[in-house]
């Protein structure tokens, strides 16, 4: 039985590194985790191991023996160049609109020294000031809500769970045939060319926009299994995946009165996936792990036929704990993508916990970008939990990013 279970291991080790596929991001979802620099492979507590690495459900540091996680809630929204509020502010002003109108005064009595000449190169100045506001620039907004019925055991531990991850973006796209376009009508005005063809139904700039809401239901079953001699607590979580995906593009007239209507551009799909996860204690507080998330790589199309790829997410992580203090790092071992628009991501993340008798904690941490460090962020938090009621409260952030968690619980 136990080397049936390690050679799925560790066909799904060697799955993951023959993988060069952008994956999701490792996805910190209870506050705790987030406020220790979105840690959680080797220092994940039993009631959260689901979410990290389902082997700690059999290596749990304190003598949990039950935890219900109720409700967990995440929110992170990316914004560096402010793509939400230049869409808005693109919308508003009907530079499409008011470009179209001047045109249509200016063939109406076509001079160029007529007003209505001058009309149209400050409508279609604008148009491309506009066009360039929105251009590369892109948004993502993250939100997680999750359960958790969780049994530690290290002789068999137990954890059935309920997340919902919603995860996405915008960004606009100002391609150089439309500048070519607009400059030409700016210069058709000046020299007075009889007629300027409008150009509402030729332009190719656009503002995409792309979400994923990806539910899953999972159990996780974790065993304390010895192996040549040594101890290793070993986890797999079986799981079902459904994936709703919605995807929209507005281009021309449209850009003037974007807008969502969540029952157009959707589709759904579902299917099973698994977690696996390891986890060995070497004493003196010492421990680490190695997950791999979304073992089978999963391609759903969206409505415009775009994809959005699952992939093999594969992480270590090592923590070392004592009765009043826990410090903990973990590193991406793949190079992810968020379904969105914006950076990829691969993160090596630090964190402490001070615990004060078990009944107060201060978290504190640091998550890195290695794929890009200008998305990298500090993370804080606190947690307050008398008599196995629990509050964890995290917020993390940086010029560009902000991100906040909210968890109660009770466990004993």
């Amino acid at each position: 039985m136990n080397n049936i279970a390690f050679r799925i291991l560790f066909a799904g080790i060697l799955l993951t590194a023959a993988v060069r596929a952008s994956a999701l991001p490792f996805n910190a979802v209870d506050p705790r985790s987030l406020a220790m620099g979105g840690t959680g492979v080797a220092s994940a507590t039993g009631g959260n191991a689901s979410f990290y690495n389902p082997g700690l459900l059999s290596a749990p540091f304190n003598d949990d023996h039950f935890g219900l996680e109720l409700p967990i809630v995440k929110a992170e929204y990316y914004d560096p160049d402010n793509f939400r509020r230049a869409a808005q502010d693109f919308n508003d002003a009907n530079y499409v609109s008011d470009l179209a109108n001047a045109i249509d005064a200016y063939n109406a009595a076509p001079t160029p020294s007529a007003p209505d000449a001058q009309a149209v190169v400050n409508s279609a100045t604008r148009l491309i000031s506009g066009l360039q506001s929105v251009s590369d620039r892109p948004m993502q907004l993250d939100v997680n809500a999750a359960f958790v019925v969780a049994k530690p055991d290290r002789k068999l531990g137990l954890s059935l769970y309920v997340n919902t991850w919603v995860l996405g973006g915008g960004v606009g796209h100002f391609t150089s045939q439309d500048n070519n376009l607009i400059l030409g009508i700016i210069s058709d005005a000046k020299a007075g060319k009889p007629q300027i063809q409008d150009p509402q139904n030729f332009l190719t700039s656009s503002v995409e926009i792309r979400l994923a809401a990806i539910s899953e239901i999972g159990v996780s079953v974790a065993k304390d299994i010895s192996f040549f001699g040594h101890d290793i607590a070993m986890g797999i979580t079986p799981k079902f995946v459904r994936v709703q995906t919605y995807d929209y593009r507005f281009t021309g007239a449209q850009l003037d009165n974007a807008s969502i209507s969540l029952g157009e551009g959707k589709r759904i799909e579902s299917n099973v996936n698994m977690d696996l996860g390891l986890a060995k204690a070497f004493g003196n507080g010492w421990r680490a792990g190695f997950a791999v998330k979304n073992l089978f790589t999963q391609t759903y199309k969206t409505a415009l036929g775009n994809e959005l790829t699952v992939s093999p997410q594969a992480r270590v992580g090592v923590v070392h704990h004592n009765g009043w203090s826990t410090v903990a790092a973990d590193l991406d071992l793949t190079e992810n993508d968020r379904a969105g628009f914006d950076a990829k991501t691969r993160y090596l993340g630090v964190g402490a916990e001070f615990d004060a008798w078990h009944d107060a904690q201060l978290r504190v941490g640091y998550r890195y970008n290695v794929a890009d460090s200008k998305t990298s962020i500090f993370t804080g938090g606190v947690g307050i939990s008398p008599f196995g009621i629990h509050l964890d409260l995290a917020i993390a952030g940086n010029p560009h990013e902000i991100a906040a968690a909210l968890q109660t619980g009770y466990r004993f």
